[in-house]
């Protein structure tokens, strides 16, 4: 089950350490990260952690990073859409339940540990994603990104509009993705496929 930070502690400031768990995003100019937090240190105090937070900074980190951040410690808000997308309830059921904005952030001398299966999932993407920016730029890394990784976050914002428009932006999920894969795979070898079977695979 989800651990919660002790209510206390919200809106106090505090040290955390932790380890960058998943793909950063970009938003209005600011990098918000998934720390998995190892420890919390409070008026002088540190507690052992195992918890994610939601951190917020102008400065830029990858996933895997070990960082310390100061800040104060918020609850997430409230903002569910009139079209039913609820952030705070997403979020929550990630395991995140607190978010912070870091008056003072950086790289730690200690070695953060997080031991979950989708951190080393998301260690894999991050390297995917340095090798397609090693190449590539701009939205057609971004295409790349989100087909090799699922993340949809770095479109700009006229090409976010562009796909939101004209309801592309669906086949960037796994499942539209996967589909216009196969069909695509059969329609270039359909010269050498039977019918019967390439009318098998696309039922």
């Amino acid at each position: 089950s989800a651990m919660y930070i002790n209510i206390d502690h919200v809106g106090d400031y505090v040290t955390v350490g932790g380890v960058v768990a998943e793909l950063p995003y970009e938003s209005g100019g600011i990098n918000k990260y998934v720390v998995y937090c190892n420890e919390m240190e409070f008026d002088g105090e540190k507690t052992k952690l195992n918890k994610k937070i939601m951190i917020s900074s102008d400065k830029f980190f990858k996933c895997g990073d070990s960082i310390e951040a100061m800040g104060k410690l918020n609850e997430l808000s409230d903002d569910a859409h009139s079209y039913g997308f609820d952030t705070k309830r997403s979020l929550a059921g990630r395991g995140i339940q607190t978010k912070m904005t870091a008056l003072d952030i950086h790289l730690s001398d200690t070695k953060y540990k997080c031991h979950r299966l989708d951190y080393y999932s998301n260690l894999i993407r991050s390297k995917a994603a340095e090798w397609i920016y090693r190449f590539y730029s701009g939205d057609i890394a971004a295409a790349m990104l989100a087909i090799i990784t699922g993340d949809k976050h770095a479109f700009s914002d006229t090409y976010n509009d562009v796909l939101l428009y004209t309801s592309m932006r669906q086949l960037f999920y796994p499942a539209f993705l996967h589909i216009a894969l196969i069909v695509s795979f059969v329609g270039i070898f359909s010269g050498i496929i039977q019918r019967k079977i390439r009318d098998y695979i696309l039922l």
